[in-house]
């Protein structure tokens, strides 16, 4: 569990504090978001923590972070603002004393940072308070954020899976109006990368397609500290928190291939340049058939930007 000692410094005098003397920690954030396979991420991060640590590498993990004040900084915005004041003073004191003991890089994965699938169902839009959820991370980790993993999913599978999660979880009454509300909504991932941008101005973004990279957690960490030392795989490949989603999500066939023919759209944007908001991750053999079996049509040759790959994205329609 992470301890953190409480201070009586906040606002400015907590970036002082971290950026105090010439070492400067760099943090990686790892967003997510939720059904994107994060939990198999993290709980891969838990396996490797004493390996990481080796290579000056330190690791926050939902494990650890929801049992201190991270935890309160993860709950929804409200208007006033003022009760972050002190759990974000705690938080850049943990940071501050693991860049005393020279730590090279903070890792931090917790989906809940972007927002909830509960809002996101409220709402019935995609993470509608991610910037302002964001925006109070940005006062610990704002300036030291090299990196950002985005990891972004086809809307119509990002659906139902959020769908049969929110089941699980006793609040999946989703009436027909609320799922047509969500199948029309324009808002999307350019959007969701959009706002990151903005709460994180300085960071590199990088995305990775859950229907490439999901459950490839040696891939998503070499990308994030650009390979700094080899990995200790894990001994099982086994998919947690996964879901037995409803195929269709609530969508008719037509919705459904709307939210495809979006989510293609998507990739093309990221394959050239996202307006020079965002980096995607791609590799060099990818299947071609999409997790519904689907077939992709239509190739987007591009570099990969990233680590050591070279591969193509496919359209998914």
């Amino acid at each position: 569990m992470i301890k953190l000692v409480p201070n009586m410094w906040a606002g400015h005098g907590v970036l002082a504090r971290m950026h105090f003397g010439m070492h400067v920690m760099k943090t990686i954030l790892h967003l997510g978001v939720h059904r994107t396979a994060s939990t198999t991420f993290q709980n891969y991060l838990d396996q490797n923590t004493r390996h990481l640590a080796t290579y000056g590498v330190a690791v926050w993990t939902p494990k650890t972070l929801r049992r201190s004040a991270f935890s309160t900084m993860v709950r929804p915005p409200l208007k006033e603002g003022g009760e972050y004041v002190a759990p974000t003073a705690q938080v850049a004191d943990h940071c501050a004393a693991l860049q005393g003991r020279q730590t090279r890089m903070l890792l931090v994965s917790e989906e809940n940072m972007t927002g909830t699938v509960r809002v996101n169902f409220r709402d019935a839009t995609l993470y509608p308070e991610i910037y302002h959820r964001l925006a109070r991370f940005s006062t610990i980790f704002g300036q030291t954020c090299q990196r950002i993993i985005l990891s972004i999913r086809s809307y119509d599978t990002f659906w139902a899976s959020s769908l049969a999660y929110a089941h699980t979880a006793g609040f999946g009454q989703q009436n027909t109006d609320k799922m047509r509300a969500i199948g029309n909504d324009p808002r999307g991932w350019q959007d969701v990368i959009d706002d990151v941008a903005s709460a994180f101005p300085r960071a590199e973004i990088v995305v990775a397609p859950y229907e490439s990279f999901g459950g490839r957690c040696h891939t998503v960490l070499n990308c994030a500290t650009q390979s700094l030392g080899l990995m200790h795989k894990p001994a099982t490949a086994m998919r947690l928190n996964a879901s037995k989603y409803i195929t269709h999500g609530g969508f008719d066939l037509e919705t459904r291939r709307n939210l495809r023919l979006r989510y293609a759209d998507d990739l093309a944007w990221l394959a050239n340049g996202a307006d020079g908001l965002t980096r995607l991750l791609t590799q060099r053999h990818q299947n071609d058939m999409d997790e519904n079996g689907i077939g992709r049509l239509g190739i987007i040759r591009r570099p990969a930007q990233i680590g050591e790959n070279y591969g193509t994205i496919r359209q998914m329609v």
